[in-house]
């Protein structure tokens, strides 16, 4: 009686509409690991690029330069007093960054360069993602690297 009309049921259109929607879900959280993991290699090499900037900024100075770290972030300083530790004051703060959603665990409180362009201390910093993804920067006396 009805086979000569042309259509789609209600129930073929909520099929196809669920397997969109699933489609979208599972493409959601890829995109947000994606963006996560794109937020560590980002974090990882603006902290790398920071602690190449102090070693060079400290050997033509006339104060030492240094970074301390918190948990989220670190501020880079210029060592007015020479006392090698971060005051609030005299100590002028150049740069301050802040992650929001990757950690930092390993560091030291503070980390001087000399003029010669050394750490006074070596140490390897860890970020974490909120993922678990993690990326080193090991700082030497001699180099800084990214494993």
């Amino acid at each position: 009686m009805f086979t000569d009309q042309k259509g789609v049921t209600l129930l073929e259109l909520m099929v196809v509409i669920a397997i969109i929607v699933v489609l979208l879900c599972i493409g959601y959280v890829d995109l947000r690991r994606f963006k996560a993991n794109y937020d560590l290699i980002d974090a990882t090499n603006q902290l790398y690029a920071d602690l190449e900037w102090v070693r060079q900024k400290s050997m033509g100075s006339a104060h030492v330069y240094g970074i301390t770290f918190s948990t989220n972030g670190y501020i880079i300083f210029e060592d007015i007093n020479d006392n090698q530790s971060y005051d609030e004051n005299p100590d002028k703060v150049v740069k301050t960054e802040t992650f929001k959603k990757i950690t930092l665990t390993g560091y030291l409180s503070s980390v001087i360069y000399s003029r010669r362009g050394t750490p006074n201390a070596s140490f390897t910093l860890t970020l974490t993602n909120n993922y678990g993804n993690t990326k080193q920067i090991v700082v030497s006396q001699f180099k800084v690297r990214i494993r």
